[in-house]
């Protein structure tokens, strides 16, 4: 749904004021809805790691700040080519991301380390256990893909916080406050991304 709506945004809803407001109202509600059900999980025993949860959480102020952001300034109109090209990238990570983690957790259930009444984390929290038969992407695979949508998000954060940085009485707060949060979300799924590839390394090797 997050990568139909993004592509939606850049094609046929391209520029329009109306629908590029309905966008980040529903933004807000994805991470909104996100951050909720993923909490839930944690509480009732599953290992979603704590900065999932917090990424949500700090993400939902991404549309607040662009609903905020007047539609007709030329910082607004400069950055939102980047923002949806982030979505965008955002959405193919995520498909790609939740075909990895079913087929784990088929090969865990079959293996007895998991129940079948277990579920997949992210957009599609809830959704158990589907044929293994579908291609399902490797770790190794989806690292480097990660790795440059993380390093895009982190270079686009980067460049917000010096063009408000030049000249911050002039260029509305938004801009600073999304290259903060970017740099933010960017850095903290570096850390975890490659926190997660090292574990699995020494697992290999022992």
């Amino acid at each position: 749904m997050y990568l139909v709506f993004t592509l939606l945004q850049m094609t046929i809803l391209w520029n329009n004021a109306i629908s590029e407001f309905f966008f980040t109202s529903w933004l807000l509600y994805y991470f909104v809805s996100l951050a909720l059900r993923e909490h839930i999980l944690k509480v009732n025993g599953s290992n979603i790691r704590s900065w999932w949860i917090n990424h949500h959480i700090i993400a939902l102020n991404i549309p607040l700040l662009m609903i905020s952001w007047p539609k007709e300034s030329e910082t607004y109109q400069q950055f939102l080519p980047y923002f949806l090209n982030l979505c965008l990238l955002q959405g193919i990570v995520q498909v790609l991301q939740n075909r990895y983690q079913q087929g784990r957790l088929y090969r865990m259930v079959a293996l007895g380390q998991a129940s079948s009444m277990d579920v997949t984390g992210g957009e599609h929290a809830g959704v158990g256990l589907e044929d293994e038969s579908k291609w399902t992407p490797t770790f190794m695979f989806l690292f480097p893909i990660l790795l440059v949508f993380q390093i895009y998000e982190l270079v686009i954060g980067g460049y917000l916080m010096n063009q408000y940085a030049k000249d911050y009485q002039m260029i509305p707060f938004q801009v600073g406050c999304l290259g903060l949060i970017l740099g933010v979300l960017a850095i903290g799924n570096l850390y975890t991304t490659l926190n997660i590839a090292i574990i699995k390394a020494k697992h290999r090797t022992n």
